[in-house]
């Protein structure tokens, strides 16, 4: 008997928009911005590794310059924890990254990893300037709000592909947490993608285990909540939320 299964990609997508922002944002602020609505989902979710893509973007009207016969000097930065569950292989998402090791990837330590790597020099400073353009998440423990639903088996019971997959709850000071593991393929209980077009910040969450989809499970609840605190700092959702009651 399953707990949950894996929904087809990309899943159940909740995609939200900060709608406050004004033109003089820089760089940094924006970064703040997006980290501070991240840091509401610490509670049902937790990266294991990151990868932030660097681009040169025009000074004036801030849009990528794809045609720039060079990139900047360090365009790809993977950022991941030290303590890896030995059943989990975390990989950079982009070839040649630079790669940092943190105890947890925090608010305070993914600011810290973004303005490193903000500060390299773009290669035609008169017309354009160093800018992020996203951050992926693939890799995230997710946490099990009611661990009384799975004491006969102490465990979590996963369909995926026509394989159900009994995967060990993680225990932890601040909770009971899962994972994926390397049977997936990636396949992890959610992928969250922090953007921007021009100005504009995005943050979408592809949610891909049904115990987080599942409308009034403990999970879907907590998740529903984490949204509404983002949304009460000024972000709007943009995709449809039919499943979590907003």
């Amino acid at each position: 008997m399953r707990d949950c299964f894996v929904h087809t990609f990309p899943g159940s997508l909740i995609e939200l928009e900060f709608t406050g922002q004004e033109n003089n944002f820089s760089e940094i602020q924006q970064i703040a911005l997006i980290l501070q609505a991240f840091d509401e989902l610490k509670n049902v979710m937790q990266p294991l590794a990151a990868d932030l893509q660097i681009n040169c973007c025009d000074r004036e009207f801030l849009f990528f310059d794809w045609q720039l016969e060079s990139d900047p000097p360090l365009p790809h930065w993977h950022l991941r924890i030290k303590d890896i569950p030995t059943d989990l292989k975390l990989e950079p998402g982009y070839v040649n990254s630079q790669i940092t090791e943190v105890e947890e990837i925090s608010k305070a330590n993914m600011m810290s990893w973004i303005e490193k790597a903000l500060q390299q020099k773009c290669p035609n400073p008169k017309t354009h300037q160093i800018c992020w353009n996203n951050i992926d998440i693939y890799a995230v423990r997710a946490r099990i709000f009611d661990e009384n639903l799975f004491r006969e088996h102490q465990s979590l019971k996963v369909d995926y592909k026509l394989r159900t997959y009994e995967l060990p709850f993680d225990r932890r000071n601040n909770g009971v947490w899962i994972y994926g593991s390397n049977n997936f393929k990636s396949e992890y209980p959610f992928t969250i993608q922090l953007y921007r077009e021009f100005e504009l910040l995005f943050i979408r969450i592809s949610i891909r285990w049904s115990l987080w989809t599942e409308y009034g499970s403990p999970e879907n609840i907590a998740l529903s909540r984490a949204i509404s605190r983002i949304v009460a700092k000024g972000w709007q959702v943009s995709s449809s939320m039919e499943l979590f009651g907003i």
